[in-house]
């Protein structure tokens, strides 16, 4: 696992800060190679000689010594930094993505008492399951340029719960609530208007995170022959 270069860079600026204030503290002392300390029995003074080097590697333990507390205070704040960005990192890695992607329909028969149907797909592009799966959405008939004022929210509605594991999909209905005019028809079919089905997405991700996607399609329908032509709209296609 590669560590970070903020960290990299966190841990260099820290070294940075510890020899200065060692150098601050060494300041004050005489670089001499001889080191003395009373005699606690004898009330002597007495000196030792060392080599520069075992000098430094002396006054540098006592350094650490008498600022233990400030530099595991900077160790330990180093590496709750590091933990927290390895846990987000490890959350946009193993969490669920629930997308809305276009689907198929069903046209209006009064033969067979049906109303135009939409169903967008939800697919998990994840790498663990989704729970908890709540889709609310509506479709109406509107002009192709949806206005930037439209008012997409949509009250919480009873409805099914479901979990949609790794790779997976599931399509959700959007019904029509009633069997379209001729005059309407035939507007649709010119492009004057078109279905507008929009709606929301709930789930909870495995890190027990409530999760949401939005989604918004203006639905082109011609002929019996004919696919429909689904595009996003300007708005109301995001997720958090």
């Amino acid at each position: 696992m590669s560590v970070p270069r903020k960290y990299h860079i966190t841990v260099l600026i820290l070294s940075a800060i510890l020899l200065i204030l060692f150098g601050i503290e060494v300041s004050f002392f005489s670089a001499h190679a001889d080191i003395c300390s009373k005699n606690t029995y004898t009330g002597q003074k007495e000196c030792a000689t060392y080599g520069l080097l075992l000098f430094i590697i002396i006054e540098i333990g006592k350094f650490l010594d008498d600022h233990n507390g400030v530099i595991l205070a900077f160790i330990t704040g180093g590496l709750v930094w590091v933990a927290r960005k390895q846990y987000k990192t490890s959350q946009a890695q193993l969490r669920a993505y629930l997308s809305v992607e276009t689907g198929k329909y069903l046209r209006q028969s009064q033969k067979h008492r049906l109303h135009f149907e939409f169903r967008p797909t939800l697919k998990n592009n994840g790498q663990t399951p989704a729970s908890n799966v709540r889709v609310v959405s509506r479709v109406d008939i509107d002009i192709p340029q949806i206005s930037p004022a439209f008012n997409y929210f949509i009250p919480p509605q009873p409805g099914s719960v479901t979990t949609i594991g790794t790779g997976q999909d599931r399509f959700t209905s959007s019904v029509f609530p009633r069997n379209l005019t001729i005059p309407e028809m035939r507007e649709i079919r010119k492009g004057t208007k078109c279905f507008h089905v929009w709606g929301n997405v709930t789930y909870t991700d495995i890190f027990k995170i409530e999760r949401h996607t939005n989604f918004s399609y203006i639905i082109f329908v011609g002929g019996k022959r004919d696919m429909a032509l689904w595009r996003n709209t300007e708005k109301h296609n995001d997720a958090d």
